[in-house]
């Protein structure tokens, strides 16, 4: 989904010439974004403006500095829209709004991002978790699939989440 499969849009440049996997980072990282900070979709025009309140990221707040494993790099403008017109995302209607083409794409995207990101094992349960109101942790009910596909990917973090919410692994 993060390489162009179509030869015609590949002959006529319309595609993009990033490498995909530099887009799959950076779908990554915006899977990171909407997953962890609630956002559900990102406005691909740099001048529309975003009301508060609103579940949407602009285009610009995900640009910046990022690293995987040792290795670091800069997202730009350009990398951000080439992950946008992969398979990854859809328009549905408004060419400006895209949204996952599947929320299952980043949830999976938001673990290995967590992963991939040398977050530590407390690190991970602390973007995965929430306290109630009576006190006890449990991990947040949104984000149980991303928890799934991150313990999958980290064995420690089993351990952390049986410790913190052992119903979540009857849930799941």
């Amino acid at each position: 989904l993060c390489s162009e499969a179509s030869a015609s849009r590949n002959a006529s440049g319309v595609s993009a010439a990033i490498d995909p996997e530099h887009i799959r980072h950076v779908a990554e990282r915006i899977a990171a974004v909407t997953m962890f900070c609630k956002r559900s979709s990102v406005i691909a025009d740099a001048g529309a403006s975003l009301l508060p309140g609103d579940d949407e990221i602009g285009l610009s707040e995900l640009v910046g500095p990022d690293r995987v494993g040792s290795r670091q790099f800069e997202v730009t403008r350009e990398d951000v829209i080439a992950a946008l017109r992969s398979g990854l995302f859809r328009s549905g209607g408004n060419p400006n709004r895209l949204t996952w083409g599947h929320w299952s794409y980043a949830e999976f995207l938001a673990a290995r991002y967590a992963r991939t990101r040398g977050l530590t094992t407390e690190q991970q349960l602390s973007l995965l978790a929430q306290t109630d109101v009576d006190g006890s942790i449990r991990i947040t009910p949104q984000l149980q699939d991303t928890a799934a596909w991150l313990a999958s990917m980290n064995p420690d973090l089993v351990s952390a989440v049986v410790r913190t919410d052992p119903q979540v692994l009857l849930r799941s």
